[in-house]
């Protein structure tokens, strides 16, 4: 991404018989029609700005349709919305507000069930969101609007109990015992000294240190301690949520960490999900339009 560098490989579908390769390498890639020949003029080259869901590039002479990214991409895009305007919530919701200031009733009443507004389909609402903005809006930014204000089920919560004792475990039988460091490296980013740090600093720290825990107890102690991005975390609180020495739970028998999260999850990750499994959480969505009182305001 820092110097616009793009490569492209192909993977084999599974017994599918084609191998998988390099198509381009590595390099700067020009958009169609242009070129290096051209005098007085600089070339256009692809840029990540105009990589996203639901776009078709082409590269080489071969055209593409992006139709998807990994969640590591999602999430930094998210992270960073300002770079990202296709993640940017605020601007989405934005276009949003300002085509539904004459058609926000019939909008919202499509959704209304007997004077309540139940969760959708993600293709459902991806249909109505179309309808309103058309060409207006990309894939890429229904899929951040879908994964922000996915319905999620109380019943998957995860046992906080339950996830002590698994991850207490997990770093006992691996002899890990350096919770006094870890501490450390959490009080380089808490210059108050208040015990609190922010999402982003508590996951670098996290990820840093390099827990002998699975990918899948580490996405569960991330949407334990810090489930939104403006999270602010306890880290005194969750070193001894880790400490098996000081503050030990009982110990955890042998359990399949891919299958406990699977079956404890707060938010689904939308690229491994069906969408056709994920439901939006409609009422949530009107909520963040703000667009209510307004109507009211209006019409009274």
């Amino acid at each position: 991404m820092a110097d616009n560098t793009i490569s492209v490989y192909k993977s084999s579908g599974q017994n599918s018989g084609c191998g998988s390769g390099m198509i381009i390498g590595k390099r700067k890639l020009l958009k169609p029609n242009q070129s290096m020949r051209t005098i007085n003029t600089y070339p256009e080259y692809y840029t990540y700005e105009d990589l996203y869901v639901g776009a078709q590039v082409e590269m080489d002479r071969f055209k593409f349709k992006i139709i998807g990214c990994d969640e590591y991409t999602l999430k930094f895009m998210e992270n960073f919305p300002h770079r990202f305007p296709k993640a940017n919530i605020g601007l989405i919701l934005d276009k949003l507000r300002l085509r539904l200031q004459d058609n926000y009733k019939m909008f919202v009443s499509q959704y209304m069930k007997q004077a309540r507004l139940d969760p959708v389909p993600y293709a459902e609402f991806s249909s109505a969101i179309h309808k309103v903005l058309g060409e207006d809006i990309k894939e890429q930014e229904v899929l951040h609007l879908g994964r922000r204000f996915q319905k999620v089920d109380p019943q998957f919560e995860i046992n906080q109990e339950e996830l002590r004792s698994l991850v207490q475990t997990n770093l006992r039988r691996k002899l890990f015992f350096e919770f006094s460091k870890l501490e450390e490296n959490y009080h380089k980013y808490d210059v108050d000294k208040s015990g609190m740090v922010k999402k982003k600093e508590f996951m670098y720290v996290l990820k840093g240190a390099r827990l002998p825990l699975s990918r899948d107890l580490v996405c569960a102690l991330e949407q334990s301690f810090a489930p939104h991005e403006e999270s602010i975390v306890n880290y005194t609180e969750f070193i001894k949520f880790l400490n098996y020495k000081k503050y030990p739970a009982p110990e955890c028998p042998p359990m399949n960490t891919m299958m406990y999260m699977q079956g404890n999850t707060r938010r689904s990750d939308l690229t491994r999900s069906k969408l056709s499994n994920i439901q939006v959480d409609v009422a949530e969505f009107i909520k963040a339009l703000g667009m209510e009182e307004q109507f009211i305001r209006e019409n009274s």
